[in-house]
This record gives structure tokens, C-alpha cells and sequence, in this order.
């Protein structure tokens, strides 16, 4: 028969499991929307290259 202790330890220890993959699910979730943002970024701006036709001169709200 297990001890109240051993059986507390073991449901902290699952605990800490479950917190650390909420943890790594909500960070993935954070990344994946950056990458999204990221890639529509990238996607304006080659359009925008696109649509300018100029090379490689693609306007960026930097070089005001």
C-alpha cells in the first residue's frame, strides 16, 4: 500500500507535467501566430516588389 505522501508527490509530479505542456502548447501557439504574421509580411512586401516592379527597391515603412 502506497503512503499519503508518495501518492501526493506523484500527482504534484503530474501536475508539473501538465503545466509544463500547457507551458509549451502556448508557446508553440505564440510562435505559430508570429510565423503567420511573419510570412503575410513577407508576402505584402514581395507583392509590393511585384506591383512596384523596381528590383529590389521594395518600400518599407523604415526607409521613409
Amino acid at each position: 500500500m502506497r503512503s499519503a505522501a508518495s501518492i501526493l508527490g506523484s500527482q504534484t509530479k503530474k501536475m508539473e507535467q501538465a503545466g509544463y505542456f500547457v507551458t509549451f502548447v502556448k508557446s508553440l501557439y505564440h510562435l505559430s501566430l508570429l510565423t503567420i504574421v511573419q510570412y503575410a509580411m513577407a508576402m505584402i512586401l514581395i507583392c509590393a516588389k511585384i506591383a512596384r516592379g523596381s528590383g529590389w527597391h521594395v518600400w518599407t515603412p523604415h526607409t521613409q
